[in-house]
């Protein structure tokens, strides 16, 4: 019972880290005018949304290879997978018997595409099916940290 609690506790202090790093993004100031740039932008018709895949992650990766490391867009990417790593390894820690990748990852998505719907209602940031694809990744490569490390936890 107590594992479950403290399992529990970091989970939600992660989830909430995690929302104010990816959602807010800074002081209220800098949220307000990412959301005045972000309607200027709607109203000339520019929305605030990317659904082709792959198109940012190519971009980084062109710019690397024409320009060398951009650290501000290579530092976003792998913030992008770094920063759900703790999912993909604590959701299965919550449910004792409810370990499958699928559903872990089920939930995984689901929390993402919130946070990305989110920043497209509220224009505090770009929905980019991009940041789904690397948040994923962090996931699934979360997730793989646990089933490395389960049978320790187990004992």
């Amino acid at each position: 019972m107590i594992r479950y609690i403290n399992i529990k506790n970091i989970f939600i202090i992660y989830l909430v880290a995690l929302i104010i790093m990816v959602v807010l993004k800074g002081d209220l100031s800098d949220v307000l005018a990412r959301m005045e740039s972000i309607i200027e932008q709607r109203n000339e018709g520019n929305w605030n949304i990317s659904l082709k895949p792959f198109e940012s992650i190519s971009s980084v990766l062109d710019s690397y290879n024409r320009f060398g490391v951009n650290i501000v867009t290579v530092k976003v990417a792998i913030l992008n997978i770094i920063g759900f790593l703790p999912m993909g390894f604590l959701l299965p820690l919550l449910k004792k018997n409810n370990t499958s990748f699928i559903k872990t990852m089920l939930k995984c998505l689901v929390f993402i595409l919130i946070i990305e719907i989110i920043q497209f209602i509220a224009c505090i940031g770009v929905a980019d099916v991009d940041d789904v694809i690397l948040n994923l990744s962090g996931c699934i490569i979360g997730y793989i940290f646990y089933l490395i490390v389960r049978p320790v936890i187990k004992s």
